[in-house]
């Protein structure tokens, strides 16, 4: 079946390793999003194998031939095509596959998943556009992960804490090194008083590569307040928004042919700085940035 879109889709590819806020951080920025224009592509349904068949194999989602590569290519880019695809779902709380979703092509594409930052490194070729790795502290992401497995999936503690365990050789070896890569690195960590921080961090690549393009240069310098930061012994630069509302009403009348935007908030950034809200209304502003030069 073929479906008719106005020009190739925005791919958005969104990784990080289990429970690191990935389908969280994605139901946010969709929020701003009219419905009719996101397809979001979840990469769990690619698994090769059931819960039961990995344990039998000593095999951990993480590794990359736990996964199946070839159709999440084949697929990715059949939407790419304005192709409608069948997207295989896992479920989590059995541990097996249940029916297959039917996905048409859409304005905006978010694959979500383990490896969503490195598609382009395997297939050698670039079809994500926009790269986003969330990389919480292990302490934090063990916390949302306990809990998030003994609610939501049937897993009791010690399984949940085992799983962590077992898997940490393959999230370190697997994992971890899409954060080199990633045009946009999220580090999120717990401060002394107990609130979560996170921070917008842009490759040094991807912000060098923003700039040569004029109609985002104007845009990012404007808008935008920047500063080189070390990280992990990597530079990037880090950003924060200048005025969400002064933003958001630009791009919003830029944008509005597209009919992407549903509602937008308006929040003080002085006071909610490095917060969820300002990190998810920062990747929703750098996507309405890039999104005009795709029309």
């Amino acid at each position: 079946m073929k479906d008719v879109i106005k020009s190739p889709p925005l791919v958005i590819g969104i990784a990080g390793a289990s429970a690191s806020g990935k389908s969280s951080v994605l139901k946010s920025i969709s929020s701003y999003l009219n419905e009719e224009n996101v397809t979001h592509l979840d990469l769990d349904g690619y698994h090769l194998h059931t819960r039961e068949e990995r344990k039998k194999l000593n095999e951990y989602p993480d590794e990359i031939k736990a996964n199946d590569f070839d159709k999440i290519i084949h697929d990715i880019k059949a939407l790419m095509l304005g192709k409608t695809i069948d997207m295989p779902i896992y479920d989590h709380k059995n541990g097996v596959f249940s029916s297959s979703v039917r996905l048409s092509p859409k304005q905006i594409v978010f694959v979500e998943g383990l490896h969503s930052v490195m598609i382009n490194e395997i297939l050698g070729q670039k079809i994500v556009d926009l790269s986003v790795f969330l990389y919480p502290d292990e302490d934090l992401r063990k916390s949302w992960k306990v809990k998030r497995d003994i609610d939501e999936r049937g897993y009791s503690y010690s399984e949940a804490t085992e799983q962590i365990a077992n898997r940490k050789p393959f999230v370190i070896k697997y994992i971890f090194p899409q954060i080199n890569i990633a045009d946009i690195l999220i580090p999120i960590h717990r401060t002394e008083n107990g609130s979560i921080k996170y921070r917008v961090l842009l490759s040094l690549t991807f912000y060098n590569r923003c700039l040569t393009d004029k109609s985002i240069k104007g845009l990012l310098l404007k808008y935008f307040r920047t500063r080189k930061v070390n990280f992990e012994d990597k530079q990037y630069a880090e950003i924060h928004l200048e005025s969400n509302a002064t933003i958001f009403n630009f791009l919003k009348s830029k944008t509005s042919r597209l009919g992407l935007i549903t509602s937008q908030r308006s929040i003080p950034y002085i006071e909610y700085r490095y917060s969820y809200a300002e990190m998810v209304e920062i990747l929703f502003a750098l996507l309405l940035t890039i999104i005009p030069r795709r029309q």
